[in-house]
């Protein structure tokens, strides 16, 4: 957004609560509004009546509203309450750093354990216990499971918060439209959701509001929802009739964009004798920040997917959410599968270790094989039943484990080497199971236009969107032009996320280009009195199959203009990918460093399109995974201050941290694009967490770890400990 250089673009400035907790009593604007340059200062007061709100993500309970601009409460550090406007960045941050808000302190609530506390101050007035959401799913007997059980695995685990850690800033450009209406760019991955919110919110009518995505410098979820600040611009462009930018830095972006995990897990998985499962119970403190955004899609990710690929014959899973004085979380890349991925394939680990038994062994023995699927789960969606369709996990299981070389990592340790191996199941939802549209037009010079509604946020859509139309089509891909994240050009459809790209929006292009190319082939027919099954279509026009003589132009098929199919899929709710990850990791005894050696990824994607973008997304979700593993925590204070910002102190993966061979084993199981996009996430915290316990417990240290991110620290500590007690 900050190359849009339209003419007399205004700089807009947030000003923002230094406290996490607070009453908002006054605000004095007088020296900002004095600053040479400033056009205004707004508060919530100046906003249209009522007070402008947020609105809901998703039907759940909110029982108070989140408003654009802070009129009385503070509920977590960086809430806006008001904004300045300028001539220039320059003169809206110096008037921003004069005005003087009186705001009287009050005690912040950070963390799940202390808002779960029974005295903890309240983050909402009227939420008693900062309860914000309770979610069960439960099947089968699990009491008379766990009482018959010969074994029972007991696991607590902690998930810190992480940010998004995207390169690009959220940013927004919203400028007057002619005729009237604002048209809004912003660095989002649902540019239909950002419409929405504003024509909700400043009442405004949907041909009054466009939306425009372009480039946007990754998202992984965090933009997938839509901010305060997308609403206010609009807003100031409309008053003021002039186009208004407002750019994050990376410390307020970090601080203001939604958040993921923070969770608390506690779990037990029974066995009988033999090592099957008969009975998992699952509670889960989940951190929701200060307002509810998203409970129920972050709920059933993590719940789903504490099943893996295993049978569980009775469960009984519970997610408790609750309000905190942080910035409101979200999704992630995982979108909370890989907190669920977690839970249980660290609960398998600890029951392979008590029944003495290789973790691949265990798993061996409860995987759902090719023959029982479609499976059913017994996971009872607000959708429907949670049902695997297909695929082969024995098959991934073997196929990874071949490739790790288990048995050689076995042979080094046995030779004293400080390493660990380790590996998780995973089966993944993919989609969100809704409608998505996409229009093919071919004009009469051979040039063909898809658009389609879903927004790029690195993901292909270009490559792979131009690749199915050409194939479709029968076209040359260099004559397709793919145009996406643009509100003005589509109506319908929605974001990107839910690994749903290839699955959900690559059908509607599908469909798109064959009425497309019907339609021409109709008109072809009637030119040249044959049947369309034999004429012979391509850029440059159409012939009877045999008789190129017989040549019809492309232009005479369309001359009032292109030839226009509109398309929309309506998939039959989600389906699953699955795989299987093992992670190799060295122990350095000194400084506690944990070095990833090899990591295999052996990922069902089902018919790959563009086989090195289902590569370039998995190694790009491996990297998430080990951030999530080794690096990545967004840590606040006492007294709700972030303490990681920047990239000074929030760590990601670089250089070192990717320097391990990573194998990648597509496996494709049937004709049908499944999603890749999180499935190379989904699988790693858990991987890597069991090669490290691999390791120290070698090294011999007995408690292992029980949170991520996993850091030098913690392994001197279980090293140190475990030298105490010889």
């Amino acid at each position: 957004m900050a190359d849009v250089n339209e003419p007399g673009t205004l700089a807009a400035v947030f000003c923002r609560s230094p406290y996490a907790a607070a009453r908002l009593l006054d605000v004095d604007t007088r020296a900002a509004l004095a600053v040479p340059g400033v056009v205004g200062v707004y508060l919530a007061s100046d906003l249209p009546d009522p007070l402008l709100r947020m609105p809901d993500f998703a039907a759940a309970p909110k029982l108070e509203p989140r408003y654009v601009l802070a009129s009385e409460h503070i509920r977590f550090l960086g809430e806006a309450f008001a904004v300045v406007v300028a001539e220039s960045t320059e003169a809206a941050a110096d008037a921003a750093n004069l005005v003087e808000a009186d705001l009287q302190r009050k005690p912040a609530v950070t963390g799940v354990l202390a808002a779960s506390g029974a005295t903890a101050p309240l983050v909402h007035a009227s939420v008693p216990h900062n309860l914000a959401a309770r979610h069960r799913r439960a099947h089968g007997d699990v009491e008379a499971a766990f009482a018959a059980a010969a074994a029972v695995a007991e696991v607590k685990l902690e998930l810190d918060r992480v940010a998004g850690g995207y390169m690009e800033p959220r940013g927004v450009h919203a400028s007057p439209a002619l005729g009237g209406g604002v048209v809004i760019r912003t660095s989002t991955q649902w540019v239909q959701g950002v419409r929405e919110a504003v024509i909700r919110t400043l009442g405004l009518k949907p041909d009054q509001v466009a939306v425009v995505a372009e480039d946007v410098g990754g998202g992984f979820g965090p933009k997938a929802m839509t901010y305060p600040e997308e609403v206010v611009l609009a807003h100031l462009a409309l008053q003021l009739q002039r186009p208004v930018r407002w750019i994050a830095d990376r410390s307020e972006d970090t601080a203001t964009s939604a958040h993921a995990h923070g969770c608390i897990v506690r779990l037990q998985l029974a066995a009988d004798k033999d090592g099957k499962l008969v009975g998992l119970r699952v509670t889960i403190l989940h951190d929701a920040g200060a307002y509810l955004t998203s409970p129920a899609g972050p709920a059933e990710n993590t719940l789903s997917h504490l099943l893996s690929a295993y049978r569980i014959p009775a469960f009984d899973l519970n997610l408790h959410i609750y309000y905190t004085n942080t910035v409101a979380s979200g999704f992630i890349r995982g979108g909370g599968r890989e907190v669920g991925n977690f839970a249980i394939e660290r609960g398998m680990d600890r029951l392979a270790r008590q029944l003495e038994l290789e973790p691949a062994e265990l798993r061996s023995r409860n995987l759902i094989q090719p023959s029982e699927l479609p499976y059913s789960t017994g996971y009872m969606a607000p959708w429907g039943e949670i049902t695997y369709e297909d695929g082969d996990y024995p098959a991934l299981l073997a196929a990874a484990i071949v490739a790790a070389d288990v048995e050689g990592v076995r042979e080094r340790q046995e030779r004293g080497e400080p390493i660990g191996v380790g590996l998780s199941m995973c089966v993944e939802a993919c989609g969100l199971g809704v409608s998505e549209p996409a229009i093919v037009e071919v004009s009469g010079d051979g040039d063909v236009r898809v658009i389609v509604a879903s927004t790029p946020n690195g993901q292909g859509h270009q490559t792979s969107m131009a690749q199915l139309a050409a194939d479709t089509l029968g076209w040359p891909m260099d004559r397709i032009t793919v145009m996406a994240g643009d509100t003005r050009l589509i109506e319908g459809g929605t974001m990107t996320a839910a690994s749903r790209t290839a699955q959900e929006v690559g059908p509607a292009v599908v469909l798109a280009a064959r009425e497309a190319r019907n339609r021409l082939l109709e008109a072809a027919a009637a030119h040249l009195e044959a049947d369309p099954s034999d004429i012979e279509l391509g850029p440059g026009g159409a012939h009877v199959r045999g008789s190129p003589t017989q040549y019809l132009p492309l232009e005479l098929l369309a001359p009032e203009g292109p030839v226009q199919a509109i398309a929309t899929h309506h998939p039959k709710g989600r389906r699953h990918a699955a795989s299987c990850h093992v992670s190799v990791v060295r122990i350095d005894r000194e400084t506690g460093e944990i070095r990833p050696l090899k990591h295999v990824i052996a990922h069902d994607v089902g018919l790959a399109i563009n086989p090195q973008i289902v590569e370039g997304q998995l190694q790009g979700g491996w990297a998430h995974g080990v951030g999530y593993s080794l690096l990545e925590a967004a840590h606040y204070d006492s007294e709700g201050t972030l303490l990681t910002s920047s990239f000074l102190d929030y760590m990601v993966p670089s250089a070192p941290e990717m320097d391990a061979e990573l194998l990648l084993l597509p496996h494709s199981s049937n004709g049908v694009s499944k999603g890749v996009g999180e499935g190379g996430t989904i699988g790693v915290p858990a991987a890597v967490a069991a090669a490290v316990d691999d390791a120290l417990w070698r090294l011999g240290s007995k408690d292992g770890t029980s949170s991520i991110p996993i850091t030098p620290e913690r392994i001197v500590q279980l090293l140190a400990s475990s030298e105490d007690g010889l």
